[in-house]
């Protein structure tokens, strides 16, 4: 690489680091993902658990007996770690919450792609479906709330709670 180049570059990540690590844009960030959800919770609070209850039995991940238990106490885990986002209330436990919720929908996903199951509905928002609905539409919109998610526990874990007590945010903490 020539050396304008390599210059471009550095002043390219220093900006866009800087952007991402803006009070604003963090807020930003944390009223989308925590906004998410809370409309994904008070949609499945809300609406028929019968419609929800068909979606997670074609998954046939959560044995039938156990499908209405979770069913039922899966909106709150959402509105949870939501509502600390939203409002900034221990976000990293929020946010938390809201990645082990992103990994097992993820997981369910793609197990199902795995056996050949390209479900076209999720159930993630209800009768709510302008996100797109097919399973690899849902698995790149959870991969980018993923990404978000971990940056926003990155920095937030830089000065907070019990993410400041990992050693990888000890090593990293801004002066």
């Amino acid at each position: 690489m020539s050396e304008s180049t390599n210059k471009v570059v550095v002043l390219f990540e220093k900006y866009l680091f800087a952007f991402f690590k803006h009070r604003h844009t963090i807020t930003v960030l944390q009223l989308m993902i925590g906004g998410l959800f809370v409309l994904s919770g008070t949609l499945k609070l809300t609406e028929n658990k019968a419609a929800l209850y068909e979606v997670v039995y074609q998954f046939k991940l959560v044995p039938e007996p156990l499908i209405m238990p979770f069913i039922t106490i899966l909106p709150f885990f959402e509105l949870f770690g939501g509502v600390l986002t939203v409002l900034n209330v221990k976000p990293s436990i929020g946010l938390t919450v809201l990645l082990g919720l992103l990994v097992m929908f993820m997981g369910a996903i793609t197990i199902d792609l795995f056996r050949g199951i390209d479900l076209l509905e999720c159930g993630c928002f209800g009768s709510l479906r302008i996100f797109g609905e097919s399973s690899r539409e849902v698995l790149f919109r959870d991969s980018i709330l993923v990404t978000v998610n971990l940056w926003l526990l990155y920095v937030h874990g830089k000065s907070e709670g019990w993410l400041a007590r990992l050693p990888f945010f000890r090593k990293h903490r801004a002066k």
